[in-house]
């Protein structure tokens, strides 16, 4: 169980799912103060794993490397655990609640992305055009699920179609799925079946 960030709506159910599912490993950054502030609480025989930049986890014959956090953020969004991975043909990159600050440090990691998890629900504090157009993604998904805050943003949403990048939204297509087999993919959604 990965937890991107010290946000309620990362973490906010944390406890429910560590009472109700069997979790080997927990992992949190180095800089999460979550466990400080009592808004999660480990059970025992739960392994808690911090993580930086530069590490690497392993989950069966996945590999995640962790790209952030680097340092200290004031801004904790910036302290999302950043993961890149490969599953099947296709590279994912998951940025959690990351701002343009934080986008512009992965451009020079130089990534090759399929698919990329867009940072902080579609929000205008992320998905700057200079890093749409550096990391190239197919495929873009957005986590939505308050409407509150008027997530995704059309700023946002009129970079990807700029790039002409694929869009999964949760508020749209509901759970999307990605099915891998004999190294052939295909994306699946609750609202529209096959896609």
């Amino acid at each position: 169980m990965i937890l991107t960030h010290n946000h309620s709506d990362h973490n906010g159910n944390a406890n429910l799912v560590l009472q109700n599912i069997k979790v080997k490993n927990l992992v949190i950054s180095v800089y999460d103060n979550s466990l400080i502030t009592k808004n999660v609480n480990i059970p025992k025989g739960v392994n808690l794993i911090k993580v930086k930049r530069g590490d690497e986890l392993k989950c069966g014959k996945m590999s995640f490397k962790i790209l952030n956090p680097d340092e200290n953020y004031l801004n904790i969004n910036d302290l999302s655990i950043v993961l890149y991975t490969k599953i099947g043909p296709l590279n994912f990159l998951f940025l959690g609640d990351v701002s343009k600050n934080i986008e512009e440090k992965l451009v020079n990691l130089n990534l090759q992305v399929d698919v990329l998890k867009i940072a902080h629900h579609g929000s205008v504090t992320s998905t700057a055009k200079s890093f749409i157009a550096n990391v190239k993604p197919k495929y873009a998904i957005i986590m939505i699920g308050n409407k509150k805050y008027s997530f995704p943003s059309i700023e946002t949403i009129n970079t990807l179609n700029e790039y002409n990048v694929k869009i999964y939204r949760t508020d749209y297509h509901y759970s999307i799925y990605y099915q891998v087999k004999n190294n052939k993919y295909q994306f699946l959604t609750l609202r529209q079946g096959l896609s």
